[in-house]
């Protein structure tokens, strides 16, 4: 190594030599890490159940996994886990994609599937940032006026009759909207009526995407994001440090990502349970919107 230095045995070790060259954590920073600093210090070859030290730049012990900052040969020099059940910390791991095998995400999707690990905002910044309240107000009002397809006004609603807890009257037997054709010719809802077909009801079934449907999704979200909806949506979240990615990355993950419902069945999506609807054990599940 540089100056007849290895870093076998010395990873995490700074000995203050400004002649040496070094084999801690911050060595890549200033450019002066010995020649076997990666293959000795970045590696887990020899060091597993080693005990943990904040300057090495990986590590190789049980905590690991949970703690995000296992080598990238962890699994395969020591048999343990970067991901699975007893992932349950979001250090390291913030904004990264679903994984149905872990116990817990770190992602902006969390917080609608209910699966944040328990510092992901914290870590992540999660549960709000920095907007107010004012501020959410008055975004929602600025992209209620931005949205040009919206089609409520086409709309007829009939309340008909009001029952009670103790009949068992129908005092509302017509349908309660009356919706033109027009209304539902619009691009982005054409193109969400198009993914309705696209789904399997019963959860305890594996979902296929197929070429065709998985066209029919993109071109779907292609045509949202291009709305001022989502333009001034995306800036906003963007400003508050909400989002580091595209929004429609994002949109994409939580909406369409797939994950099971039933024993272990990858067989529901945010999307589809909650603008489609889905069967569980014979009875509606979703159906939010």
């Amino acid at each position: 190594g540089v100056h007849g230095k290895s870093c076998v045995g010395q990873c995490g070790i700074d000995d203050h030599d400004q002649t040496a060259c070094e084999c801690n954590s911050l060595c890549e920073t200033y450019g002066d890490c010995c020649d076997d600093f990666v293959s000795a210090c970045k590696s887990c070859a020899g060091r597993c159940g080693e005990a943990y030290l904040y300057s090495k730049p990986c590590q190789c012990n049980d905590d690991c996994a949970s703690h995000g900052n296992c080598c990238n040969d962890y699994d395969q020099e020591c048999g343990g886990i970067t991901s699975g059940p007893g992932l349950l910390s979001c250090v390291g791991r913030c904004g990264e994609a679903f994984n149905p095998a872990n116990d817990c995400s770190c992602n902006t999707g969390c917080d609608s599937h209910s699966d944040c690990c328990s510092d992901y905002n914290d870590i992540c910044g999660g549960g709000g940032g920095g907007a107010t309240d004012g501020e959410l107000r008055a975004l929602s009002e600025q992209i209620l006026a931005a949205d040009v397809n919206g089609v409520g006004s086409q709309l007829t609603v009939d309340d008909q009759g009001q029952t009670s807890s103790s009949s068992n009257a129908d005092e509302a037997p017509l349908p309660l909207l009356t919706v033109p054709e027009s209304a539902l010719s619009g691009p982005t809802i054409a193109a969400l009526l198009a993914l309705q077909d696209n789904y399997v009801a019963d959860v305890a079934f594996d979902e296929d995407d197929t070429t065709e449907e998985m066209v029919e999704k993109d071109n779907f979200l292609d045509l949202i994001m291009a709305t001022d909806v989502m333009n001034i949506t995306e800036a906003f979240l963007q400003d508050k440090g909400l989002i580091n990615r595209p929004l429609r990355e994002v949109i994409d993950e939580i909406w369409f990502t797939q994950y099971s419902r039933s024993g272990g069945h990858v067989g529901s999506s945010g999307f589809e349970h909650s603008f489609v609807g889905e069967l569980k054990g014979g009875q509606v599940s979703g159906f939010h919107n």
